[in-house]
């Protein structure tokens, strides 16, 4: 019975030699790895430099993940289990997601639970945000003043999502003008494709057709080759001639046609229909 059992101890005894000093190393491990503080796993065998290059990295396959994402469950899902290496850029990507999913109200939930945690925000998270108010104006009017506060220059994109809240969701033709006009004064931004095109959709719904086809002019008018333009989408080009047959106003709805040609869009049925209505 003694030889029967002798085999069973050594055996217990090996795995606990071999399993304490396992546990033990895991945790030193983990300890070394994971700072409370900063919310994220940290190496102290490397220098800061690395440590952030590495959490670039694991952000930018996090931000991969969330843009192949189907849905907005899938979106959130991947937020949760990757924790550790979201960053304000993945908020933002996530946010964007999410009101491609129409979830509006998800994604500024997203955004106001983020920024209660303390995450650093960043003139991609404000954008995001603001272009996900959708019909809520007011609220894209306090985000792009919050992002001020922080000391953040709003970009192009930022006044372009703006404009579309107040103008065209919020039919605020004037303060939709002003804001253009803000970015025409700017020292260090100009007003693209998508600008005109969203000051253009608040002057029609105001009612402005005379000022909305002066500008409409002076969005035909620029060259091609224009580094600092951004094309409309076909989207925004058959809105504008949506604005063009309310108007009646053929010939301008025909050089429509004709510019986003120019800029490589292909014409689809809802052009053609709004073309011939005009």
């Amino acid at each position: 019975e003694r030889e029967m059992m002798a085999p069973r101890r050594g055996t217990v005894l090996l795995a606990l030699v071999l399993l304490v000093p396992w546990k033990a190393c895991a945790g030193l491990w983990l300890a070394a790895v994971w700072s409370p503080s900063e919310g994220r796993f940290v190496d102290p065998g490397r220098d800061e430099a690395d440590q952030k290059r590495r959490w670039k990295v694991n952000s930018q396959i996090v931000v991969q993940q969330v843009r192949a994402a189907t849905n907005a469950e899938a979106v959130m899902h991947i937020l949760e289990e990757n924790e550790g290496a979201v960053d304000a850029y993945v908020v933002s990507c996530a946010m964007t997601k999410l009101r491609r999913f129409g979830r509006w109200k998800q994604a500024t939930r997203l955004f106001e639970r983020r920024r209660r945690d303390g995450l650093e925000q960043s003139v991609a998270t404000y954008t995001a945000a603001i272009a996900t108010c959708g019909p809520n104006w007011r609220r894209a009017t306090e985000l792009f003043a919050d992002m001020r506060r922080q000391g953040l220059e709003p970009e192009i994109v930022a006044y372009n999502a703006l404009i579309s809240a107040v103008g065209d969701r919020g039919g605020r033709w004037r303060d939709a003008l002003d804001l253009f006009q803000q970015v025409k004064d700017h020292d260090h931004l100009e007003p693209d494709g998508v600008t005109y095109c969203a000051v253009i959709a608040a002057l029609e719904k105001g009612g402005q057709r005379a000022k909305a086809f002066d500008l409409l002019d002076e969005l035909l008018g620029r060259p091609l080759d224009d580094a600092t333009w951004a094309t409309p989408t076909l989207a925004t080009y058959n809105a504008l001639l949506v604005a063009c047959k309310k108007a009646g106003q053929w010939t301008k709805a025909r050089d429509l046609v004709d510019d986003l040609r120019r800029r490589g869009l292909e014409p689809d049925i809802i052009t053609y229909s709004s073309l011939v209505s005009a």
